[in-house]
């Protein structure tokens, strides 16, 4: 716990791995491991050690089942809004090698400029003509290509908090929370 306070996430995976050496169904181990690979962008990573976590969890009924569910979340969400963020990355190439030329010539107008009133005049003329193009690129991409928020129950498969969220009996009352 020490090393990932300090952000020794290197070492603290280290830890968890000699830890699983010794001891393969190490519960405290996989959750740790799944927030230090987590910690440091390996997404599949840290949700598969989630995952095993959860599994030990389930079948010695421990009373952690909450935490390390919200890690199997936490884990799904972050994977999620990574791969987003690689695909709106990935979608922009075109404007952004427009904008660099953009920049270019911006430059080169700026190093045939004598004077600052000039060079200010040539660098709010080309910022707006930037910020004109970002504003129609942003316009023209299709709805499917904006950020997609996703939300927390569509992370979820539907099985996989039974018997721990709120129950809804027939005459639509809610009952009280069933743990395993």
């Amino acid at each position: 716990m020490a090393r990932i306070r300090l952000g020794l996430y290197d070492s603290a995976i280290s830890d968890c791995h000699e830890s699983l050496k010794l001891s393969g169904g190490n519960l405290k181990a996989y959750f740790i491991l799944s927030q230090c690979q987590l910690a440091i962008k390996d997404f599949d990573g840290a949700l598969q050690s989630a995952l095993q976590a959860h599994r030990l969890c389930v079948e010695t009924n421990d009373k952690s089942l909450g935490p390390v569910t919200n890690q199997v979340l936490r884990c799904k969400k972050e994977r999620w809004e990574d791969m987003e963020k690689r695909r709106i990355r990935e979608g922009q190439e075109l404007e952004n090698e427009v904008i660099a030329i953009m920049e270019r010539e911006r430059d080169e107008m700026l190093a045939t400029c004598d004077n600052d009133l000039d060079k200010n005049q040539v660098i709010e003329e080309w910022n707006h003509k930037i910020d004109v193009l970002r504003a129609t690129f942003e316009k023209s991409r299709a709805a499917s290509e904006k950020k997609r928020e996703v939300p927390d129950w569509a992370i979820d498969e539907i099985t996989f908090g039974i018997m721990v969220d709120p129950v809804v009996v027939s005459d639509s009352q809610l009952t009280r929370e069933i743990l395993n």
